[in-house]
């Protein structure tokens, strides 16, 4: 969720405010890269240290929106703030978490299935929630604007941390 929320109103906003779709499009390049970069990082390493890592990077990006839009310095480049919290996409880790919660091994072949089809499944809730960050990414920025966004995204981001502290402390 945290890594889909700004893709789903980003585009539009940047249209709206700058009046240039070739912003929107740098904008979304931007963020895009910075998601896959964080895939990058994690087929280099999969721990603890890099999830609280990449998942913290949207909590520091979100605060300083906050206090940018709130002292009113940031009124005109908020987006480009946005563009780190890709680097919070972390769903190989979430993959890794799931196989060592199940005990899984996967040279196993029936092993290997099932979380093939857990991931499938993963990918259908991914929908979902890609389905809700729109929802309510775009209902924020409409009643709230760029500091609504700003707190929707933060508390995403703690609340994420919170869970993968908790994951990562008691459940492995």
């Amino acid at each position: 969720f945290v890594s889909r929320l700004p893709f789903t109103f980003l585009g539009l906003a940047v249209v709206q405010q700058t009046g240039s779709l070739g912003t929107a499009c740098v904008v979304l390049l931007s963020y895009q890269s910075c998601r896959a970069l964080s895939q990058q990082f994690q087929t280099k390493r999969i721990d603890n240290k890099i999830n609280y890592g990449l998942s913290s990077i949207a909590l520091v990006a979100y605060t300083c929106l906050i206090i940018a839009l709130s002292a009113d310095v940031g009124a005109s480049w908020w987006f480009y703030l946005v563009i780190p919290t890709g680097l919070s996409e972390t769903l190989a880790i979430q993959q890794f978490y799931l196989v060592k919660l199940l005990g899984l091994d996967l040279n196993s072949n029936v092993d290997s299935v099932r979380i093939r089809n857990l991931v499938k499944k993963s990918h259908t809730a991914t929908g979902i929630g890609s389905a809700m960050a729109f929802l309510c990414s775009s209902r924020v920025y409409t009643s709230f604007n760029q500091l609504g966004i700003g707190y929707l995204g933060l508390s995403v981001a703690v609340v994420k941390l919170a869970i993968i502290f908790f994951i990562g402390t008691y459940l492995l």
